[in-house]
């Protein structure tokens, strides 16, 4: 039985096919995977960054100029993933320890517990469709600019702040609606 070439494997998944762009990943999975592991700081990091690169990968899929070397353009895009994952690492905000969050929170009046409205906003994003989902992480949770953006996309700044504005939108209207759920639900003693 033969087995297809990455080349086939590559124009298959140029074309959409999902079971061939499987294969390929399949087939290089550990490849990109070890890469990660070696330029990411800890394994956490380097399986989000697989992730990513796996996803953008599939978006991307059409651009590969040379199908037979899939392989090399795959590490390519993880390698791309680590450096801009290294870039907005100077604008995380590096974390608090729950003591000390509780503590600034409760000087301040603030209750201790989860805001429910954070989950909510949560919620909402994830609910967004991938490209202003995508967008909208990286800029509201990220912390990069709509120029950073644009350039990790391979898009046009335009389009960035569009799916931005969709996203604020969408999310807007999906607090509101989650809103408006809770309002009819009976208030309970805490």
């Amino acid at each position: 039985m033969l087995y297809p070439s990455d080349e086939d494997l590559a124009l298959l998944s140029a074309q959409g096919d999902q079971e061939a762009f499987t294969q390929l990943i399949r087939r290089h999975g550990r490849a990109l995977l070890s890469l990660l592991r070696r330029l990411a700081s800890n394994d956490t990091d380097a399986e989000d960054l697989f992730q990513e690169a796996v996803i953008r990968a599939w978006t991307d899929i059409g651009t590969l100029r040379r199908p037979d070397r899939a392989k090399a353009w795959l590490l390519q895009v993880a390698r791309n993933r680590v450096r801009d994952f290294a870039k907005s690492a100077q604008r995380r905000v590096t974390p608090v320890d729950d003591a000390a969050l509780e503590a600034h929170a409760g000087r301040h009046g603030r209750a201790a517990g989860p805001d429910p409205r954070v989950a909510e906003a949560l919620a909402a994003l994830d609910s967004l469709p991938a490209h202003s989902q995508e967008a909208a992480r990286r800029f509201y949770l990220g912390g990069l600019s709509v120029a950073e953006i644009a350039r990790a996309l391979h898009c046009p700044e335009g389009t960035v702040k569009r799916r931005l504005h969709t996203a604020r939108e969408r999310m807007r209207e999906q607090v509101r609606l989650a809103g408006e759920e809770t309002a009819d639900e009976p208030v309970q003693d805490r």
